[in-house]
C-alpha cells in the first residue's frame, strides 16, 4: 500500500475484486485466455473455484436487473453450467477488470472481442467498489476482506428526543450523509412485500425472520450508498442491539454504534420546543409511550451498553456538536 504526500496510506492503491467466467467462457474453452489477460495486467489469483452457482447466488448477483424482460434468460443461462469464481487483486483491481472487460458490441476488451451477445458476454465483475465488496462476501464469506475501511457508517441510537437529528443533521452538513434506516427498510419491503405497510412488514420480519431482515437491509443499504455515490453517512434511528452487532460483524472497522444520552428532563424540554407546547403534562404524555415502545420493543437502553461510544447532550448546543465534530476526526471526516 503506499501513501500521499500527506503520509496517509492511499485507500485506492491494491484491491480486491470478484470476477465471474460465465459458463459460456467455460464451454467455448476461454478460460486460460481470459485468465492471461487478467494476470497481464498485473492482477493475481487469490482464489479461484470452478462450481456451478446456487439460483440463490444468480438471483442476489443480478438483483438490480429484476424488472428487466430478459432477467430471467439471464438467470437460466448463469445456472446451466460451472462458472469459474476468481478472487482477484491488484492496483486499483475494480477499475482494472472494468476496463479489461469491455462492453458488449464495442468492439474492445474482453467482452467485445469474445462475447456473442448481451447475455453471453464472457465475464462478470461489479463495476464498484461496494458492490465488489458484498459480491466478494457473498462467495468467499470466510475472506477477511480489507477495503482499506473506506467506508465509516454511524448508527445512531438513543431515546426519543435525544438528539439524533440534530446529530444526523450536523453530520450531513460535514460530508456524512444522513439517512433515514425507515427509509432503508422501506426499500427492503417495496421489493419483498410492494402491497405491505413498512411498519407492517418491519414487525412481522423482526418476529418471523430477523437474520433475514438484517442481512436485506445491510444489502439494501450498501445499494443505497452506491447510488449516492457515499462512502460516509449516519444511520437515524438505530434500534434492535441484535442489528448493531450483526452491522459490527458485516462491516469490521467501518460500523460504529454512536449513543446519544440525554436525561428525561433534556428530552422533555426538546419536546416542548419541537411541538410549542407550554404543559410539561401534555409534552410527557406524547413523549412516554414513545419511550416505552423504544424500551420494550427496539432495546435501546441494550445499545447503549454495547455501544462504540456514548455522547452527552444533557448541556448546550456548542458541547454537543463539539462532541460530535471529535467524532468525526477521530475517523479523519474533515
Amino acid at each position: 500500500m503506499t501513501t500521499n504526500n500527506s503520509g496517509k496510506e492511499d485507500n485506492m492503491s491494491t484491491q480486491k475484486v470478484l470476477v465471474i467466467l460465465k459458463p459460456d467462457c467455460i464451454q467455448r474453452g476461454l478460460s486460460g485466455e481470459i485468465l492471461a489477460i487478467l494476470k497481464q495486467s498485473g492482477l493475481q489469483v487469490l482464489k479461484q473455484e470452478l462450481r456451478t452457482l446456487e439460483e440463490s447466488e444468480v438471483l442476489r448477483l443480478y438483483e438490480e436487473h429484476s424488472q428487466s424482460d430478459t432477467f430471467h434468460t439471464l438467470v437460466s443461462y448463469m445456472l446451466s453450467g460451472p462458472c469459474l469464481v476468481l478472487l482477484l487483486s491488484g492496483h486499483n483491481a475494480v477499475r482494472t477488470v472494468s476496463c479489461l472487460k469491455g462492453r458488449t458490441g464495442s468492439g474492445k476488451g474482453i467482452r467485445g472481442k469474445y462475447a456473442e451477445n448481451f447475455i453471453r458476454n464472457i465475464i462478470h465483475s461489479a463495476e464498484t467498489e461496494l458492490k465488489t465488496a458484498r459480491e466478494i462476501l457473498m462467495f468467499f464469506k470466510t475472506e477477511e476482506i480489507n477495503m482499506q475501511k473506506n467506508k465509516v457508517i454511524f448508527g445512531l441510537s438513543g431515546m426519543t428526543e435525544c438528539g439524533k437529528s440534530t446529530a444526523g443533521v450536523y453530520f450531513d452538513s460535514h460530508g456524512v450523509k444522513r439517512l433515514k434506516i425507515v427509509k432503508i427498510l422501506d426499500l427492503v419491503r417495496i421489493e419483498q412485500e410492494p402491497g405491505a405497510s413498512t411498519e407492517v412488514f418491519v414487525n412481522e420480519a423482526i418476529k418471523t425472520k430477523p437474520e433475514w431482515l438484517r442481512q436485506a437491509f445491510a444489502d439494501k443499504l450498501l445499494d443505497e450508498m452506491d447510488r449516492l455515490g457515499i462512502r460516509y453517512c449516519s444511520l437515524e434511528s438505530m434500534g434492535d442491539p441484535e442489528m448493531v452487532k450483526y452491522l459490527r460483524a458485516r462491516f469490521p472497522g467501518e460500523f460504529f454504534s454512536v449513543y446519544i444520552d440525554a436525561s428525561l428532563d433534556k428530552r422533555l424540554e426538546h419536546q416542548m420546543i419541537r411541538k410549542g407546547l407550554s404543559d410539561i403534562e401534555e409534552a410527557k404524555r406524547i413523549l412516554n409511550p414513545k419511550d416505552e415502545f423504544k424500551t420494550n420493543f427496539w432495546k435501546m437502553p441494550d445499545i447503549k451498553v454495547i455501544a462504540d461510544v456514548v455522547i452527552d447532550n444533557n448541556g448546550t448546543l456548542q458541547s454537543f456538536e463539539s462532541q460530535l465534530g471529535e467524532l468525526l476526526l477521530k475517523h479523519e471526516i474533515e
